[in-house]
Parts: structure tokens; C-alpha cells; sequence
């Protein structure tokens, strides 16, 4: 939930950070958005550990998130609220992997 909590977690070995809340989303409410900023922070400072964005992301969003390098994920509200949850991976999927394959 903040730099120095994804800096110890990192320095004791995390191979994986979930990074958020970015957004306000109806999951967690409670927690206080840190935007797409603390994303584009953990990126820059970890640039090597696998990264998960959480926390009201969805499809309308990601293109913002994949412009700071966001590479990964976590979904809820989007998928389960959605009339066809398949289709909103499949497209949330397709945008981050078109990214991947241009940044490579």
C-alpha cells in the first residue's frame, strides 16, 4: 500500500507486488486511492519485479496504466460486473500483450 512497504518486500525476496489501491474502486472503498502515479514509482524503482496494478482498474483505464509501463493486472469488479466477463479479459489480455510484444 505505499513505497516502503513494496521496497521491503522486494528486499526480502517478493517476486510478485500487487501495487495499489491505483484507483477507488467498489471492492475496497475504504482504501484511499494512490493513482497511477505509485504505479509508475514502483515501476521505475523495481523495474525488474513482476508487477500487479489493483484496485478499480478497468478496461477504459488500462491504456493509462500500460503508458507507464504497467504490465499486469488484478480485476474484479470489472470482470464480475460485466454483461460478458470473457469478453473484458479477453480485450484487458489483448491490450497488455500488444504492449508487451511492441516494448520488446
Amino acid at each position: 500500500h505505499g513505497e516502503l512497504e513494496a521496497d521491503e518486500a522486494v528486499k526480502n525476496g517478493a517476486d510478485l507486488c500487487g501495487v495499489g489501491p491505483i484507483y477507488t474502486g467498489r471492492t475496497r472503498p475504504d482504501l484511499h486511492a494512490a493513482g497511477v502515479s505509485r504505479l509508475a514509482s514502483f515501476i521505475k524503482d523495481h523495474p525488474t519485479v513482476p508487477h500487479l496494478a489493483i484496485g478499480g482498474i478497468t478496461l477504459e483505464r488500462l491504456p493509462e496504466l500500460i503508458e507507464v509501463g504497467c504490465r499486469g493486472i488484478a480485476v474484479c469488479e470489472a470482470v464480475c460486473a460485466a454483461a460478458s466477463p470473457g469478453d473484458v479479459i479477453r480485450r484487458c489480455r489483448t491490450l497488455l500483450e500488444s504492449e508487451a510484444i511492441a516494448s520488446s
